[in-house]
């Protein structure tokens, strides 16, 4: 996976009017990326897709995305699982368990 700072038009402000903003998400490749940021909530066009090099900056750009204006819970929730990965990303951790030990540990 990869991170992307993705530049999105949003906003109802009136005829034909919006406001570019940044928004960071996680994909495959920068396609994906740009799909994954056709569906945030309230975004009319995607004006860029450029990928993020370094963690840190990609953990400061989604507590930005934190903002009154675009704030929603399911929103919030997607950013702080995100924020959680990129963490242990930094520390080097690896966060994969695979499924089939999982699935173990969960049968009694």
């Amino acid at each position: 996976m990869a991170y992307f700072r993705v530049n999105v038009e949003v906003g109802h402000l009136g005829c034909g009017k919006s406001m570019t903003v940044a928004r960071h998400v996680c994909a495959k490749d920068t396609l994906d990326a740009y799909r994954i940021a056709r569906f945030i909530p309230r975004v009319k066009r995607v004006s860029a897709v450029e990928p993020v090099e370094n963690l840190e900056d990609f953990a400061l750009g989604l507590l930005n995305d934190v903002k009154p204006v675009w704030f929603f819970p399911r929103t919030a929730t997607e950013i702080v699982v995100l924020l959680v990965k990129v963490a242990f990303e930094l520390a080097g951790v690896p966060l994969r368990i695979e499924r089939k030990k999982r699935l173990e540990q969960v049968k009694l």
